[in-house]
């Protein structure tokens, strides 16, 4: 029997005009077919370090599925990305106490970069 990962979301933004002030997506949940069984749960430390560091995934898993971050910082951001030939390209960020979910490419080394000073970054990826 595979397994499953859930997630519920709902998305409010009110922009405080009176034109077109807000949305809201309403609750949904996605439940994705989990075929592998691992689970990768870890806190990692991410410096400044130019070009980005690797995003450390534990736990045997073998192809990347669905994937949970928390940047545990009061102050910084982090950016993710993804290194072509040395060169570190930011493609998103989390705020500081901000959280995101999204599915991993299988075939892609995520990487992450601290803004001004090392954060913690609390990642949950389960196998495809």
């Amino acid at each position: 029997m595979a397994g499953t990962t859930t997630s519920n979301f709902r998305l409010i933004i009110n922009n405080g005009s009176t034109v077109g002030s807000t949305f809201d997506t309403t609750s949904q949940s996605i439940t994705a077919t989990m075929t592998g069984t691992h689970i990768s749960a870890n806190v990692q430390t991410i410096p400044t370090t130019a070009g980005g560091t690797a995003i450390t995934i534990t736990s045997g898993v073998a192809t990347y599925g669905m994937a949970y971050f928390q940047n545990q910082d009061l102050v910084n951001y982090v950016s993710f990305g993804v290194k072509v030939s040395g060169t570190y390209y930011p493609i998103g960020r989390l705020l500081a106490g901000e959280e995101g979910l999204f599915r991993l490419d299988p075939t892609t080394t995520l990487y992450a970069l601290a803004n001004t000073a090392s954060i913690n970054l609390y990642t949950v990826i389960s196998e495809a």
